[in-house]
């Protein structure tokens, strides 16, 4: 599972792109914001083994005053299992739950997620090391490559758009997002998986029914 980025504190929310993401409804940069959700309120998980399921803020004032840290049951346990959340470690979102912006390419939520942190890497690249477009989007097109996701430049550039970069690259980035995609699955393998293509910020389907049916077994849920 891809992990999403921490970014040091000369990255804070308040500068590009993570500003520029939350205007553009962007979850992964409004999970950035780490609010804290009232008692009751309903919480989507966008990382880790928990992405794409939800859960509810329990009231846990009884284990004492904490500013990081929040108590939530997940949508698929039982009132006997709680799960502690850390505001600084997990990545979330607070309902209500918006659509999936027009940028959002036809991938899963774990895919999205990979390419989102790619593209944070390429920004930062560019805005605080200074170097040029094309020796910076290489985390953008080798976290395709990785997921094995069938997408193309043009379908990576909207959300590219969304965090701050300038229509005036289109060309180039499709260019050589398409070139270097290319070379990697040629040189390296990992060719796409077409049944990958799906509704965006769906949650994946990457068990097969063998290994599901085990989990479920262990876990009471899938």
């Amino acid at each position: 599972m891809h992990q999403w980025v921490f970014r040091s504190e000369r990255h804070r929310t308040d500068v590009p792109p993570i500003s520029t993401g939350i205007k553009f409804n962007c979850p992964y940069c409004l999970a950035r914001k780490r609010e804290m959700p009232g008692i009751g309120q309903k919480v989507m998980f966008l990382s880790d083994s928990q992405i794409g399921h939800t859960g509810i803020r329990l009231d846990d004032s009884s284990l004492g005053p904490c500013i990081d840290q929040f108590t939530v049951r997940m949508n698929y346990e039982s009132k006997f299992r709680d799960r502690t959340v850390n505001r600084h470690i997990d990545l979330y979102i607070i309902e209500p739950f918006n659509l999936p912006p027009n940028w959002a390419p036809p991938l899963s939520l774990e895919d999205t997620l990979a390419i989102h942190e790619a593209m944070l890497r390429v920004i930062d690249l560019r805005c605080i090391e200074k170097i040029k477009l094309s020796d910076s989007i290489f985390p953008v097109v080798s976290a395709c490559w990785f997921t094995r996701s069938p997408v193309s430049g043009k379908d990576i550039w909207p959300i590219m758009i969304a965090h701050g970069f300038e229509a005036a690259e289109q060309n180039e980035f499709v260019k050589l997002f398409d070139f270097g995609f290319q070379l990697l699955v040629r040189t390296q393998g990992r060719a796409p998986i077409k049944r990958k293509l799906m509704k965006p910020f769906s949650k994946g389907r990457y068990l097969s029914k063998k290994k599901r049916e085990l989990w479920i077994q262990h876990f009471g849920h899938d």
